[in-house]
């Protein structure tokens, strides 16, 4: 007989609960709190194709303490015709400037929310030799932006600040 009163009690915290989830329309509006942004929802992106767009983006490196060596971090800002939670990567490509050479290619480079993607590495980080701060002008750096079905954004040149 006690069961019987628990179940209205589950029923009617579940139905408390589900109405804050969002829209639910798939257009990022209530995805992230108001569906607005410096640069999201409603910002007039052009989207050709499902794919998430890349903007903004700029690398810069800042010296860390003696023994880590200087870090490089990156950040871009995004859009996406399913939102902003449906971003969820991205991808740093660094070439030769001089040859247009590949370098590297790192997946899982960037951490995306809320149309803004960031990232870094150390310079003495196993993996991104040749790059380091010093010779950061040396190169060329594009980020990829992948949603949860797998599309990937044009890659998009970031901007160096010295």
């Amino acid at each position: 007989m006690r069961s019987v009163f628990l179940l209205p009690a589950v029923v009617c915290v579940a139905v408390v609960v589900l109405p804050g989830c969002g829209s639910g329309k798939g257009n990022g509006e209530g995805d992230s709190g108001d569906g607005e942004s410096e640069f999201g929802a409603g910002s007039g992106s052009e989207f050709d194709g499902d794919g998430p767009v890349a903007s903004d983006g700029r690398i810069w490196c800042q010296a860390g303490s003696d023994s880590s060596g200087s870090f490089a971090y990156i950040e871009c800002k995004y859009d996406d015709p399913q939102g902003p939670a449906d971003v969820q990567e991205g991808i740093l490509i660094a070439t030769r400037a001089s040859d247009g050479s590949a370098v590297w290619e790192k997946e899982a480079q960037f951490v995306c929310r809320d149309y803004k993607c960031e990232g870094s590495f150390g310079e003495t980080q196993s993996g991104y030799a040749p790059v380091n701060c010093t010779q950061l002008g040396d190169f060329v750096f594009e980020a990829v932006l992948v949603d949860r079905s797998g599309n990937e954004s044009a890659p998009l040149v970031l901007t160096q600040e010295r």
